[in-house]
This record gives C-alpha cells, structure tokens and sequence, in this order.
C-alpha cells in the first residue's frame, strides 16, 4: 500500500492494523499523559457525519527531556475496535509544542472525540538512542504482542516451527520488505540471555535512483515483539548495518528473531510505502 503525506513538512509514516481488539472495557485516557521521552496533551478525533472524518486524528505533544532532540516518535492509537501504528519524523527540541494530523481511522465508526489509547511505542533521538515506554496493562490491554496471520506464516522450514503459544516460522534471508531488502537480522547472547543493543539489522534500499528517510521495524522474539523507527539517509543499495537495544535481558533461544520486516517504510519525498 502506497500513501502520500498530507500536508506540512513532516513526512508521517502510517501504519493501521485492522485487527479487532478485545471486548474488554477500556477507559478513556486522561491528558496530559506522559509516555517516556514524550508528554502527550491531547490526542483527538472528529467526525463526519456518523463516522471518523478522514485526516483527523490530531495529536499534540512535546519532546520533555531538556538538552536533547528526537528524531522521529512511533505512536499506538486504538479506537472504537481499531488499532493504528504510525510514525511521526522531524526535528523535534525540548519543550517544542507539536500539532500534528495523521490520516488514520477515517470511516471509523465514531464513537467519541478520544481514543481509548494514545501513547508512544519506540521514541527515536538524534544520536540514535531509541526508548520504549513503559505502560501500564489498565490503559492498553492489548500490547500488540500477539502475532499477526502474516508473521505466522512467514517462509521457514517445518523443523523451524516450535511448539507455543507463539508459533514460531523462522524466517529466511535476504528477505525482501517493500522498498527495503533486509540481509540479516539477530541478537547476541550473553551468559543465558539476550545481550543489550545487540540487535542487528542489515538492511539496504532496493529501488534505484531514489533514497529513503526513514524504517519502521517490527521484530518478534521469544514469544514479544518490538516496533522501532531507523532515521536517516538512506541511498539505493548502499549497505546499512545498525544495532538497536531490543530484547536485552530476554531468555536467549535462537540467535535469530522469528520476524523481522518493514511496517513502513518513508522517502525523502513523502510517499510512506506500506509492504504486503
């Protein structure tokens, strides 16, 4: 799926997950919220008639650590049964108010002005560093661990499959991800366990004469799942070779995720490209 960025100087990676979530109750999120590097004042919606207008979900927050700068945010909103993951990339400074659209959940039911979840899944800063916030299971019960019907039937071997809760399909490589050719992806170990920031991903851009400002990965191991964003420039077919700080600390099983793909994917121009 192709998208071009609506408006503004922002390119907006965007990613909705039409999974239904859980009939369980969920209350309405109080503003302002903080989520890790990032304090979220309001995150809201408007309608169309009976239903999400399109290019409507309007989330205004600020970067809340002084003397640092964030590159790009990865937000998680669920709505009235859905559930959309989208990037945010720039220049954001501390302190800095930003008052953002997203073109996602339009044609929704509409149910109310607020989601019943807004809140930040990986933050990424300049120098690289990426933090995923804590939440708590009483504001967003679904943690978007569960495995998608794609991620399960992912290209392996019979004998890769194990027996779990998370059936596990592993993956081969060069694995071809929309705009972006994934060669290698794995963990190191250290004693029994995962290592930190020992998550590496070597990745190129396969579409010539044209080159990419951002990556949004997910990656499922051990049973949990990482949603991340790699900012940059990055050139066709130039080799790219990054560790992230994912997954530290997790009981060590293979040195090889079960998934590891391209949510989105964004170009210097604005067209976020959505991989099948």
């Amino acid at each position: 799926m192709i998208r071009r960025s609506i408006g503004g100087t922002v390119a907006l990676s965007l990613l909705v997950a039409a999974t239904a979530t859980s009939a369980q109750t969920l209350p309405t999120q109080k503003f302002p919220f903080k989520s890790g590097p990032v304090t979220i004042s309001s995150c809201s919606l408007s309608a169309n008639g009976n239903i999400v207008a399109n290019n409507s979900l309007q989330v205004k927050y600020f970067q809340n650590v002084p003397q640092r700068k964030l590159a790009s945010v990865t937000f998680r909103v669920r709505y009235a049964g859905q559930t959309a993951v989208f990037t945010d990339v720039g220049d954001f400074s501390y302190d800095k108010a930003i008052d953002h659209k997203f073109n996602v959940l339009g044609g929704a039911p509409f149910a109310s002005a607020n989601p019943q979840v807004c809140r930040v899944l990986t933050a990424t800063f300049a120098d690289g560093e990426t933090v995923t916030p804590e939440y708590a299971g009483d504001i967003d019960a679904d943690s978007d661990m569960t495995p998608t019907a794609e991620e399960t039937s992912m290209p392996g071997s019979a004998e890769s499959r194990k027996t779990s809760s998370h059936p596990i399909v592993q993956q081969t490589y060069p694995y071809k991800s929309g705009p972006v050719t994934i060669s290698s992806c794995s963990v190191n170990k250290s004693g029994n366990v995962v290592g930190n920031k020992s998550l590496n991903i070597k990745y190129f851009q396969n579409v010539p004469t044209r080159h990419l400002q951002s990556v949004t990965f997910r990656v499922r191991y051990g049973g949990k799942s990482a949603t991340f964003t790699d900012a940059g420039t990055f050139d066709y077919d130039a080799p790219i070779d990054h560790n992230f700080n994912f997954f530290g600390g997790a009981p060590f099983t293979t040195a090889h995720p079960e998934v590891c793909r391209v949510l989105t994917a964004t170009f210097g121009d604005g067209e976020i490209v959505d991989p099948i």
